[in-house]
């Protein structure tokens, strides 16, 4: 689907998401359709914070991503500071901003490409998690993926080791790609084992 069609159709769920009659509960966290005090999300919104939100659209609809990234590219387009409070909460209600779900995905769809715990950490950590939610995150996605010794294993069988020293070579293509000294350490050494035999 073309981004400019995608862009209309999220403009259309929200069209419709604000014309109907439910209202947010700050103290439920729910959408109740007999309340009729209006929400904020509702509000009428100045130019510029419509602007903000029109651009997150933008962005997410190349993919999704977590709230720090958001923040980052908002700014980065010089909106202000209320303007990008404003983008971001109104997407977090909608539910088009939930970094729980993003943080989930992010590890799996990571884990399914090989590329080791250690590095999908960092990488998570730049984007502003912090250690508690990236351990959730791995509970989270564990009973989906591949053990790591079984993912780095696999890596080596898909990417073929050229240095003389096949188990060197082995292992520095594991720590590159994010695997553990120990987990890269043991796959090396089984996969330069296999090689020589």
């Amino acid at each position: 689907m073309p981004k400019e069609d995608k862009i209309k159709s999220l403009q259309a769920m929200i069209s419709k998401c604000e014309e109907a009659p439910l209202c947010y509960d700050a103290s439920s966290h729910i959408l109740e359709p007999h309340q009729q005090t209006q929400s904020p999300i509702f509000e009428k919104a100045s130019n510029g914070e419509e602007k903000a939100y029109q651009r997150l659209l933008k962005i997410l609809s190349d993919s999704d991503r977590c709230e720090f990234e958001l923040r980052k590219k908002l700014a980065d387009a010089s909106f202000t500071e209320d303007e990008i409070d404003f983008a971001i909460e109104k997407a977090k209600r909608l539910n088009f901003v939930n970094d729980h779900r993003f943080g989930v995905s992010y590890v799996e769809s990571q884990l399914r490409l090989g590329k080791g715990v250690v590095g999908i950490r960092r990488d998570l950590l730049a984007k502003g998690f912090d250690q508690v939610s990236i351990d959730n995150f791995f509970f989270e996605s564990e009973e989906n993926v591949p053990s790591e010794y079984d993912r780095a294993l696999d890596f080596l069988g898909k990417h073929t080791v050229t240095a003389k020293n096949v188990r060197d070579g082995a292992f520095r293509k594991l720590i590159r790609k994010g695997f553990s000294v120990s987990v890269a350490s043991e796959a090396a050494k089984i996969y330069a084992d296999q090689r020589n035999s």
